[in-house]
């Protein structure tokens, strides 16, 4: 069922475009498949060209084949968890921006500074929508998250 998400969108979109002219992409990785296409959707109708993967391992390998422009990782995820999954992104690619997107909020600081941003599950969409619109437009990793 996921498989059939692995996709760029073919809609249009004309707020988020890359300097090549096609739009940005975002990864997204999470176990919970309801949850993966609802962020999914959103970020379509945004106008972002969206791939998912359901589990670590197959977050990592796409992100390997496809370098996104920005990744969004559920913490909590069988077999490899988000802070795993984020490690192997950092040593492939070091400057793409990460946000943890997970329900579990007091995670250790050590977990915490593999990511650019944190957001909640169940956090409003423009929430998240703020943190990206700042981090792709942002050059520097780490740079203030306040909302705007």
């Amino acid at each position: 069922m996921i498989d059939n998400m692995k996709h760029c969108s073919d809609e249009t979109g004309a707020s988020h475009v890359a300097p090549d002219g096609d739009r940005t992409v975002i990864l997204c990785v999470d176990d919970e498949v309801v949850g993966l296409k609802l962020r999914s959707r959103v970020l379509e109708l945004e106008g972002y060209a969206v791939l998912v993967a359901s589990s670590g391992p197959e977050g990592v390998e796409l992100f390997r084949r496809t370098s996104p422009d920005l990744v969004i990782l559920d913490h909590s995820m069988p077999g490899m968890n988000g802070d795993e999954v984020a490690a192997q992104m950092r040593r492939i690619n070091p400057k793409t921006p990460l946000i943890l997107l997970s329900a579990y909020m007091d995670l250790p600081k050590d977990s915490l500074s593999l990511f650019d941003a944190c957001v909640a599950k169940g956090e409003n969409p423009s929430y998240l929508l703020r943190h990206m619109h700042h981090l792709l437009g942002s050059s520097t990793r780490g740079a203030s998250l306040s909302p705007r």
